[in-house]
């Protein structure tokens, strides 16, 4: 997205997270929580759907115990 110049919105954000989440591996674990940390910073708002997908993120790689509100 970012070499075509394109300006992700939630929705497509909250997808690439959710995409994310399914992997096993830790570098896309921290790739899913970096763009989520990215969109508090700097928007655009996470929505319901954007958690949920963070939930299913911590919990494939079994780190319920993190607290990220």
């Amino acid at each position: 997205m970012k070499e075509e110049a394109i300006t992700p919105n939630e929705v497509v954000l909250t997808a690439a997270i959710d995409a994310l989440a399914t992997s096993p591996s830790p570098q896309y674990f921290n790739y899913a929580y970096e763009i989520y940390q990215e969109m508090e910073k700097n928007g655009p708002r996470p929505n319901l759907f954007t958690y949920n997908s963070l939930v299913r993120l911590f919990a494939q790689a079994g780190k319920m115990e993190v607290t990220f509100f």
